[in-house]
């Protein structure tokens, strides 16, 4: 097939007609200039909002911003997280009653992408919207991720100790051997501690990996799974409603963090797991026909197969869902972002990364060509359009960068590849980023 010439022109002409041009990225911005948007999301029960970066304080304003939107405007009930299902519970907590604070809620998921500013006034905000509105408009906040969570061992420990103690000597057996063989954590608890630390892990899983202790562990935890599922009724007579819920909730994120771990950390089919699991867990999310909206990097609301091969958590999603799925990727031209360091030479921990306007030819590059500043672009409405479908339709260099980022400065320019039309319904664009600012102690600011 001959490949297709990308007009340059004619696309730049088309993002600058069609743009949703955003008067502030800040949430206090009010919502006249994103009124469009809601045409865009007629039907969508689900938006993934996602991110190039972990760490860029206008990524985490925008989607701020967009979320009161969605909430206020559209109707959207559930924030669901790429955070711990366990953890994000203290959260739900203090925006539902108020009980806790923010802060200790917030720095109680154990991941330091989150654990910022421009979070923690996202999660101040639902509290103050849900104690202004009527019970059935209140939002609700959800994790999505799994992982070896100490809240959710203890949580699924006691009551094991109360409704079947002969459960909990395999079920702290199971955690034990996860734990001590480096096979598992929260994928926060990864980016937390120092890259040599997690570099370590890495090695230590290669080798414990589908081991038959692991796979013991992994079985232990999905038959307490399974019988907590079975004994419902029983076991809801012996407790209640919600604490049987919050302990299947717990118990399946663990049993789902021990499939993970039997694959070596970051690998292609551990990756592939995990998003199958966050897939998993916001379906369950709009079981009741909610609108939910979904925080998380761009490699997991991509509705396509992203790197090496994996299936997203935006491709199980628009399996499920078709085009009540809307995948909002979220990019930049030029700016600073956090990451964790991580360098040969043991220079290691949470630094600032800045990087140049967008080389030429790269998806960043044509998306900041009309000079129009920031912006939100919908792909559907392309479809009409032969040279902007031909540009959506040819993989283009593009910037995604994780928690952790190594290799720089080489990794400055671009990280991969991406085809437009395949993986996202629409954009954000934003013309310059900065340092997202972390509210943990002993980080500079």
């Amino acid at each position: 097939m001959a490949k297709l010439r990308v007009d340059r022109d004619a696309v730049s002409s088309w993002l600058t007609e069609s743009a949703i041009v955003l008067r502030t990225l800040e949430p206090e911005g009010g919502s006249e200039d994103l009124t469009p948007f809601a045409t865009v999301l007629a039907g969508v029960q689900v938006v993934g909002l996602g991110e190039a970066t972990h760490g860029s304080k206008e990524f985490f304003t925008l989607k701020h911003r967009l979320i009161r939107f969605l909430v206020r405007e559209l109707g959207f009930t559930v924030v669901a997280f790429e955070a711990g299902r366990s953890a994000c519970r203290a959260v739900d907590d203090y925006i539902a009653s108020g009980e806790g604070t923010a802060s200790a809620a917030l720095t109680g998921l154990g991941y330091w992408t989150w654990d910022t500013y421009e979070v923690l006034a996202l999660i101040e905000w639902l509290r103050e919207y849900n104690a202004s509105v009527p019970a059935d408009r209140r939002v609700r906040f959800h994790g999505i991720d799994s992982g070896i969570d100490p809240v959710a061992v203890q949580l699924v420990a006691k009551y094991l100790d109360t409704v079947a103690p002969q459960r909990t000597g395999p079920f702290r057996a199971a955690i034990r051997t996860l734990t001590t063989s480096g096979t598992s954590t929260s994928i926060g608890g990864l980016v937390r501690e120092s890259v040599a630390g997690a570099v370590r892990r890495v090695f230590r899983r290669k080798a414990v990996a589908g081991s038959e202790s692991a796979h013991t562990a992994s079985r232990v935890l999905r038959d307490t799974v399974e019988f907590l599922r079975a004994d419902r009724a029983e076991l809801v007579a012996a407790s209640s409603v919600r604490d049987w819920s919050e302990v299947v909730e717990s118990a399946t994120e663990l049993a789902n963090a021990a499939d993970i771990a039997a694959y070596p950390l970051l690998s292609a089919k551990g990756c592939a797991v995990r998003d199958r699991y966050l897939a998993d867990a916001v379906r369950e999310l709009t079981g009741d026909g909610e609108r939910v909206v979904v925080w998380a990097h761009n490699g997991h609301v991509a509705r396509s197969t992203v790197s090496r091969g994996v299936a997203s958590m935006g491709a199980h999603l628009s399996d499920v869902y078709g085009s009540a799925y809307y995948a909002l990727g979220l990019t930049f031209n030029q700016g600073s972002f956090q990451a964790s360091r991580a360098e040969v030479a043991g220079n290691t921990g949470l630094a600032e990364f800045t990087v140049e306007p967008a080389v030429p030819r790269s998806a960043e590059a044509l998306l900041a060509r009309p000079g129009i500043g920031d912006y939100l672009i919908d792909f559907r409405a392309a479809r009409s359009s032969e040279p902007v479908m031909a540009w959506l339709t040819t993989p283009a260099p593009t910037r995604s960068y994780g928690a952790i980022v190594g290799f720089w400065p080489m990794m400055k320019k671009v990280t991969g590849s991406v085809t437009l039309a395949e993986e996202y319904d629409g954009l954000a664009f934003v013309e310059r980023t900065t340092r997202a600012r972390s509210c943990e102690p002993g980080i500079d600011r």
